[in-house]
């Protein structure tokens, strides 16, 4: 079995650690490398677990000829990079039943997956832990590393992880309404000036925004005129977000506040156009959006736009 994992950031490395070691596993990469050291170890507080280390052949897939991603034929492709849909077109050219996978949970990027796959079985694989970008990559998650599957390829994804990996099998909706939890927290840790406490006094933002962007997504599969959450709904997210989000830093062995700003500094761009495409979901649907415009042009102006 052949499967390429594109991308060279923490969580490729951490799928690229937990697949089978009899798998025939590349990394895709846009440029550079013929290889990708790979090495991840558990986060501990008194510093981390002993790392796993392998080296994974590399090939690239943004139009590279050496050799061409696309002559290969591939069992398996997963995209930790937001799909493009011109390289996996490419990547895919010769491989008609591979399984294709990627990890954002951003609308669009969802559409442009399914759009890609053509009629294979496609689906999402998102990590369910945290992974920084040290070396070696150090991942924490409450129960241990592991991914949660949806979609028609779920099955297929959770053959191919095996017992390396804890995995949880959901609905793609589910997962966009995941998103639509964390995301407004990450805007809101920005706004707060990338502190815990600043975070922490952007609660109330942060709850009534995940609260209009989880109805928008949820409108997606709901019948016409389903009523929107109440207050009450708002108010109770608003008092258990604080009470997690207090305690995280007390349960967490990596510091949080450096994991926020490595991590989610690198994709303000996708966090910017996850807001917008709730907000735009939201309206068209004739959803309240208004907690989440607001979170959105003040997470907005710390980027100078």
């Amino acid at each position: 079995m052949r499967v390429l994992v594109i991308g060279r950031g923490p969580v490729a490395h951490s799928l690229l650690s937990v697949l089978p070691e009899g798998i025939d596993t590349w990394a895709g990469l846009r440029s550079g490398a013929d290889r990708l050291d790979v090495a991840i170890a558990p986060a501990r507080r008194d510093g981390h677990g002993a790392a796993h280390r392998r080296s994974i052949p590399a090939i690239e897939v943004a139009g590279g000829d050496d050799p061409p991603a696309g002559s290969v034929r591939w069992d398996a492709v997963l995209t930790t990079a937001p799909p493009h849909a011109e390289d996996l077109g490419r990547v895919l050219a010769s491989s008609p039943d591979a399984l294709l996978a990627g990890v954002s949970q951003a609308p669009s990027d969802v559409i442009a997956l399914r759009a890609a796959a053509a009629g294979r079985r496609w689906g999402l694989l998102v990590p369910e832990f945290l992974a920084t970008r040290e070396r070696p990559v150090r991942w924490w998650g409450p129960l241990g590393l592991g991914f949660a599957v949806a979609g028609s390829a779920a099955p297929g994804l959770r053959a191919l992880i095996g017992v390396g990996a804890r995995t949880r099998r959901t609905g793609v909706h589910a997962l966009l309404e995941q998103a639509a939890l964390v995301i407004p927290v990450v805007a809101g840790f920005r706004i707060g000036g990338e502190t815990w406490s600043g975070m922490l006094a952007e609660v109330p933002g942060i709850a009534a925004a995940s609260v209009q962007a989880r109805a928008a997504v949820s409108s997606l599969r709901r019948s016409p005129g389903s009523p929107f959450p109440a207050a009450a709904e708002v108010a109770a997210l608003r008092s258990g977000l604080a009470v997690a989000l207090r305690a995280a830093p007390a349960i967490a062995p990596v510091d949080l506040e450096v994991y926020m700003r490595s991590h989610f500094g690198h994709h303000t761009e996708q966090t910017l156009r996850m807001l917008d495409e709730w907000r735009a979901i939201g309206s068209a649907g004739g959803l309240p959006v208004d907690a989440i415009t607001t979170l959105r042009d003040r997470f907005a102006a710390t980027l100078g736009g």
